[in-house]
């Protein structure tokens, strides 16, 4: 069963974020109150509460998260609680988020609790009195409110009217007394212990027994219960609950009243004759104090008389009590015998009733298991002959499974192939798609390198800008199709964020700066620096969006990017990234598909702003945020613009002292923007090499004499990589298959190649078990290098040369094999960066 608090909590929930009518009213008493700054409604029927609620949330004009928090629940009566809240309402855009306090009264019900009071105040406090003092009224039992600095300073600042009621006082007289001590009600010595509770700075709460005398002269108990708290002004509340313990038993009181008053009327007598005897005090001494002592000594005689006749009369009237309670018992039991023997004489008829029932009963009973046991008797002969007729019919339908399971069988073979066709042939795709465009752009660097002029040289850029779009339109279908088939999975691993948001302003900068917009880039200083995700389906999921803005802003607009952090739930922190532009907006038609693929944003495909693509950048986006489980919202306004937000969760990695990780924690990988991609590698820089390699080592980028080995069976493709490598002055050894490779590093010593660069994809022997065979190699000659007593020589690096556009999808299949990948075409620069990762790195690990 829920909580009281869990069950407020969901009231808010039906309300505020699902907006369900009909489950908020079935948290609600059928006669309820319903208060807040602007209203005070009395809801008394449930037609009402239902109309009511409707507007409510028809007036609300959007749904919120309801996040709560200061969560406090007071018992008010055995029944009855009251509960809390600080409330955050946060809509889809939480700039506007509403902080309000809520307090319920919450009520058991039959099957479960109802709320009979709600009130929702901007601030819950003292000043804001009127909704205040019809929650205390509201609250059944006696309840007081009392404030002050200290046990003299003490004020009732609200009471609901209980005492004035019960204990007989006007609201004019209750007003005045008060003002003079707020517990004027109660007994001296509770007057007291109330103060003393008060005025106890260690005291937060208090559980006393009090008294209060009613103007009629009965005592009425109470047992207080209360809270202790301080205000901003340093001044003391408490929220004191009374709850009845119920008047004293009038008769008795009565009765001893009646018993002491001969005795009150002898102390009178005898004080009258006392005060007479000293008026006439005109006697001697000896003589007054004889007449005081007779008089005491008669007066005590009258005393004892009045004490044993007090105690004959109390004595009588307990008999008398105890013979009436004797006769009364005696008619009591008289009844109850009589009644006794009424209901046996009624059992007993019923019984007899029952009894020729049952007889009856008895003999139908005969009569229908006759008239079964002969329909069970046909009924077996029939289903005799129906059970011979089904097992022929059962043998017919095992035999029609087996044939069904083995077409199965053959069909999911057959399905399997195709599956392995199917990927073998986008591998093949996209190899053959990207090969055009990856010459292009290899081979413009060597064409700018004679010297172009201006009309040359703009050329060349769109025919660069023409190969980049070709390839990225390649990869963009690539990828999709990846994700139709569920092939991307969720890859979590450890980056730093802000250098992310970094590298996603540079590339958005040349956009914006090629389309002559503004960019308008804003970071958080609440982000994270170091977070564990999905980093690479983060950056496309972002520029994708990005791209789709600055594809239909024109020239002069504006995009804006915010990359900012909600608050954490443990190590959990919620992204919230924001995306808005000024372009052309989109129209309400395409909006239910904007995250279908092959989707425009705009409807008009001749529109000369129209940049080319397949319509895929957002509906990729999409599928990568709910892989990390976030979400992507839009709202647009065609001719003014469009909104988008991408809300995901990340988890902040900690040390082993429990404190968050900072990117200076991780070196020069994590912060340099030219560090190596991976953490724990080096630049080439300072990177030592085996003197062996027969030239010189690695330093300032250059790589002078150091002899790799190139395994590729594309001759252009080969050719241009030689020749990259060439220009930084290395050794070149090429080679078309994988076997020719393994021969060639078998061949040599170990040592002789600095680095191996071999093609993932190949006919025959792939990269990976190029790589495979050169390891195994390398673990023989290991071996002999130990049983000889000399050290092993350091594995040789290995990066696989990939046409593969989405890198990350390779790493798994890498192992500890290969070193590293690189996607083709491939840079000058990121390839020397590379190789002296893997170089440098290859290096430690031996030291």
């Amino acid at each position: 069963m829920q909580t009281p608090i869990e069950f407020a909590k969901n009231f808010l929930v039906q309300v505020y974020t699902k907006q369900d009518v009909t489950a908020a009213m079935a948290c609600l008493a059928p006669d309820m109150i319903w208060v807040t700054p602007e209203k005070s409604v009395h809801l008394k029927d449930q037609k009402e509460i239902y109309d009511f609620l409707k507007d409510e949330i028809q007036s609300a004009g959007q749904k919120y998260y309801v996040d709560v928090s200061n969560m406090m629940s007071d018992p008010s009566a055995d029944t009855i609680r009251v509960v809390s809240f600080d409330v955050s309402l946060v809509p889809v855009d939480p700039k506007w988020t509403q902080y309000v306090r809520t307090s319920f009264v919450i009520r058991t019900a039959k099957d479960g609790y109802e709320i009979p009071f709600f009130h929702m105040s901007h601030r819950f406090s003292l000043s804001d009195p009127v909704p205040f003092r019809m929650f205390i009224e509201y609250i059944p039992e006696p309840v007081m409110v009392v404030r002050g600095h200290g046990a003299m300073d003490l004020r009732l600042a609200f009471q609901n009217s209980w005492f004035r009621n019960h204990l007989g006082y006007t609201e004019k007289e209750f007003d005045n007394y008060a003002k003079k001590d707020a517990f004027f009600m109660f007994r001296p010595a509770d007057r007291d212990a109330l103060r003393t509770a008060f005025s106890d700075p260690g005291t937060d709460a208090v559980s006393l027994r009090v008294s209060a005398k009613q103007k009629s002269g009965a005592d009425f108990a109470f047992e207080v219960t209360g809270q202790y708290a301080f205000e901003e002004d340093e001044a003391k509340i408490s929220y004191l609950v009374f709850h009845e313990l119920g008047a004293l038993i009038a008769e008795e009181q009565a009765a001893v009243e009646q018993a002491v008053r001969p005795l009150q009327e002898m102390i009178r007598e005898l004080t009258e004759q006392a005060d007479a005897l000293k008026q006439k005090a005109v006697a001697s001494e000896d003589e007054k104090k004889a007449a005081v002592e007779q008089a005491k000594v008669e007066a005590a005689e009258r005393l004892d008389r009045v004490r044993e006749e007090s105690a004959s009369r109390i004595a009588m009237e307990r008999s008398k009590a105890d013979k009436i309670a004797a006769a009364a018992k005696k008619e009591q039991e008289r009844r109850l015998s009589e009644q006794a023997a009424l209901f046996a004489a009624e059992q007993e008829q019923k019984a007899e009733a029952a009894e020729a029932a049952l007889r009856a009963a008895k003999e139908k009973a005969d009569r229908e298991y006759a008239r079964l046991k002969a329909d069970r008797d046909a009924a077996v002969r029939r289903l005799s002959r129906e059970r011979d007729a089904l097992v022929g019919k059962q043998e017919e339908a095992e035999a029609s499974i087996a044939s069904l399971q083995k077409q199965v069988q053959t069909s999911e073979e057959e399905a399997k192939k195709a599956e392995e066709g199917r990927r073998e042939f986008l591998v093949r795709m996209q190899g053959d798609l990207r090969r055009p465009s990856e010459a292009v752009l290899s081979l413009l660097p060597q064409i700018e390198a004679g010297g172009l002029d201006d009309g040359q040289q703009d050329a060349v850029e769109k025919i660069r800008e023409a190969a980049g779009i070709m390839l990225g339109m390649v990869d963009s279908l690539l990828h999709a199709a990846q994700l139709d088939n569920h092939e991307r999975k969720y890859q979590e691993a450890e980056f730093v964020l802000p250098d992310l948001c970094r590298e996603i302003r540079r590339e958005a900068a040349d956009w914006c700066r090629k389309a002559e917009l503004e960019l308008d880039f804003r970071m958080s200083e609440r982000l994270p620096e170091v977070v564990c995700g999905d980093r690479d389906a983060l950056k496309r999921v972002l520029l994708n969006i990005l791209d789709n803005a600055v594809r239909y802003t024109n020239r002069g607009g504006k995009v804006s990017f915010s990359a900012g952090c909600g608050q954490p739930d443990g190590t959990v922190f919620p992204l919230h990234f924001e995306i808005i532009d000024t372009g052309i907006g989109i129209e309400d038609s395409l909006m239910p598909v904007l995250f279908e693929p092959f989707t425009r944003g705009h409807s008009n495909a001749m529109d000369p702003r129209m940049r080319p693509g397949f319509g895929l950048g957002l509906a990729t986006a999409n599928s990568l945020v709910r892989l990390m489980g976030g979400r992507i919202g839009v709202t647009s306004t065609p001719g003014v613009g469009s909104y988008f937000t991408v809300d995901v969760s990340v988890k902040a990695v900690l040390n082993r002292y429990g404190r968050l990780v900072e990117a200076r924690d991780l070196g020069a990988d994590a912060l340099g923007e030219d560090a190596a991609a991976r953490p724990g590698g080096e630049t080439a820089a300072g990177a030592q090499d085996d003197d062996s390699a027969g030239g010189k080592k690695p330093a300032g980028g250059e790589f002078h004499g150091l002899r790799v080995l190139l395994t590729e069976d594309d001759p252009l493709s080969c050719r241009l990589i030689r020749e990259l490598l060439l220009r930084r002055g290395m050794v070149v050894v090429t080679s078309s298959s994988g076997m020719e490779t393994v021969r060639a590093f078998q061949n040599h010593r170990a040592g002789y190649y600095s680095a191996i660069l071999v093609d993932y994809h190949m006919p025959g022997m792939d990269g990976l078990e190029t790589a495979r065979q050169i390891r195994a190699t390398e673990q023989e000659r290991a071996r002999v290098a130990k049983e000889r007593g000399h050290e092993a020589a350091r594995p040789v690096p290995i990066i696989a040369l990939t046409q593969n556009a989405f890198e990350e999808d390779m790493a798994s299949s890498f192992g500890a094999t290969i070193d590293a990948g690189i996607s083709k075409p491939v840079e000058e620069k990121k390839l020397v960066h590379l190789l002296g990762r893997v170089i440098a790195g290859r290096e430690t690990a031996a030291n």
